[in-house]
């Protein structure tokens, strides 16, 4: 790169995450999965607890303590250090995001060219379902970052066999570390290191000593610091947490594929769906090749990258199985990078005897049967491959497309899933079209256009509409307690985050048949505290606006819920009405409900 190439990258880069980090304290997008976006109260109760009592655990809740050390600790650091506010909490995650996507545009303009790398890393930082989880003070965007460090750092040679290697087992350390749900990786980590040092031997034997290294050097001394004091937490929380996930049997799992294909996590949403169409399309190729020139020659001549996130889609994507999350948005979020690499690849590819092409993986120029220029006609399996791809990206990008629909309805009362399975059909043609083995020409191109339009129409909706209502609400809340107050209910700790009080969690069961309150009385600890009252979910006006699968999700709610909604025998004054309404255009109330004090 050149001087003046690389400040026109810096500035590109600046800009972006200038923008990236505009209302960052604002209410969360439309199009996200209402289940998840109250866990940032829980995952910043430890730290938050910290910096305002001077304990970690100052109460039973230690979900973030015991399940995401490294998350929790960092979180405390930036809270300690710029307060306790939704802007420091969401700031970690988004510096995460900030590294990934530096080490993306590093990895990419290796393998390719620095224009492909720009192209590469603006797609993905204009991301809409990455924002979601760089905007959300959870650990997630913290496990991605080190997921695709290890991947970097292990592609990192210089000359040395052993000191790359074992960062890369450090920095899976650290995503274990960050969360627990990062074992989910392990096995596909596992595959992949064995498989690079024996299979492809791209790596030898002290390289994977080097790696296995670098996870021992890390959590053998967590193990003794932190796992060994507190070891009764530790096996509460695999008790707890972990037990009804290890009664899964494997006669769970073909119902879970099913319910993958049908609703596969994040890839359910606009432009995830587009993402994996083009991951899709790179397995029919690398499907088609083996068949013709055996599994493992294919294997060998992948690239590193490609065969980073072929273990990791496919060793994950058995272990989510396994354990049951494989239809979880915040799940199979740690699928996205992996599929956006063989994304890029798949949009990057060039017949392998064209000298212009990478050599790397599948477009590498490994052989010189392939002819340089593509046939102006579709041979038969192109056509066969075209309707199939034809099929499968009509039924993505609909599955996509059904959120914007839902936004469309309850914002405008306007039904508009018919334009959009008319639109998913026709874009899914072009796409099947411009994807096919026979066809090169405009492919990257229409597609970075397409993933970049949807992106920025979804971030212009999110940005240019959002509000503060939780931001707003919390800061009520903090005027009507005082410091170290309880409060409890499912938005408690949620809410309580801009404030001085102190959240309780809200499980548990009320004894309606003697009348007493053992579970207030025991958690609470307090005759006098704040309650904020039962969720209502008659703001998606009936259940038919509800978004795609949350219909059992409401019910389940509502029935969980239902103690502390019906505290008859305490006496309740009202304080606060909540309604989390956070966009003005939308009749859609998330969450509605009412803060009480209780005596």
């Amino acid at each position: 790169m050149t001087r003046r190439s690389t400040g026109l990258v810096l500035l590109l880069f600046a800009v972006m995450f200038a923008l990236q980090t505009l209302k960052l304290d604002s209410d969360p997008s439309p199009f996200r999965r209402f289940g998840d976006i109250m866990d940032e109260g829980y995952y910043m109760h430890n730290a938050r607890s910290k910096v305002l009592f001077a304990s970690f655990m100052p109460d039973q809740f230690n979900l973030a303590y015991v399940g995401a050390p490294l998350f929790t600790g960092l979180q405390y650091l930036v809270l300690n250090a710029f307060g306790v506010s939704f802007v420091a909490a969401r700031s970690l995650s988004m510096v995460a995001f900030w590294l990934l996507q530096i080490m993306v545009f590093l990895l990419i303009r290796r393998t390719h060219s620095t224009r492909a790398a720009v192209a590469a890393t603006v797609a993905l930082g204009t991301m809409h379902e990455m924002l979601f989880y760089a905007r959300w003070a959870t650990p997630l965007m913290l496990v991605l970052m080190w997921e695709t460090a290890v991947l970097f750092l292990w592609t990192t040679k210089k000359g040395s066999r052993i000191a790359w290697p074992l960062l890369a087992g450090v920095a899976l350390s650290m995503a274990f570390l960050s969360s627990f749900t990062a074992a989910h990786l392990l096995p596909s980590m596992v595959v992949f290191v064995v498989g690079d040092c024996y299979l492809r031997k791209e790596s030898g034997a002290r390289s994977m000593a080097a790696f296995g290294a670098g996870v021992l050097v890390v959590m053998l001394p967590f193990a003794l610091v932190h796992i060994g004091p507190h070891l009764s937490y530790f096996r509460s929380f695999m008790t707890d947490h972990g037990r009804y996930r290890l009664q899964m049997s494997l006669a769970g799992v073909p119902a879970q594929i099913r319910s993958a294909a049908i609703a596969p996590g994040i890839f359910r949403y606009p432009s995830t769906a587009v993402l994996l169409v083009l991951a899709l399309s790179w397995g029919f190729g690398f499907v088609r090749r083996s068949f013709t020139e055996g599994l493992l020659t294919t294997l060998r001549d992948l690239s590193t990258v490609e065969f980073f996130s072929l273990c990791m889609i496919v060793g994950t994507a058995a272990t989510l199985a396994l354990t049951g999350a494989l239809t979880i948005d915040r799940r199979t979020v740690m699928l996205v990078p992996p599929a956006f690499f063989l994304a890029v690849s798949r949009l990057l590819a060039r017949p392998r005897s064209d000298p212009r092409g990478s050599a790397a993986g599948l477009t590498g120029a490994h052989s010189s049967h392939r002819e340089a220029h593509p046939p102006r006609r579709l041979r038969p399996g192109g056509l066969l491959l075209a309707g199939l791809m034809w099929a499968l990206s009509a039924y993505y990008l609909n599955a996509g497309l059904t959120s914007v629909s839902a936004l469309i309805r309850n914002s405008f009362q306007f039904d508009a899933s018919v334009p959009c399975l008319v639109f998913s059909i026709v874009l899914g043609g072009i796409f099947a079209f411009l994807l096919v083995p026979e066809r090169r020409g405009l492919t990257g191109e229409a597609f970075l256009v397409a993933f970049v339009v949807i992106n920025l129409t979804l971030d212009t909706v999110w940005f240019a509409t959002a509000s503060r209502s939780v931001v707003e609400c919390s800061r009520r809340v903090a005027n009507l307690s005082h410091h170290g107050e309880k409060i409890t209910g499912p938005l408690s700790h949620w809410l309580a985050l801009e404030s001085n009080a102190h959240p309780i969690w809200f499980r548990g069961r009320l004894n309606r048949a003697s009348g007493t309150n053992g579970w207030f009385s025991r958690h609470v600890g307090s005759s006098e505290f704040l309650l904020v009252n039962a969720l209502s979910f008659d703001n998606w006006g009936d259940e038919g606006d509800a978004p795609p699968g949350s219909r059992g999700i409401v019910e389940s709610l509502r029935k969980r819920y239902v103690d502390l909604s019906d505290v008859k025998h305490l006496r309740r004054r009202p304080l606060l009405t909540i309604g989390l309404c956070p966009y003005p255009f939308s009749r859609v109330c998330r969450f509605t409900g009412t803060l009480y004090r209780v005596d």
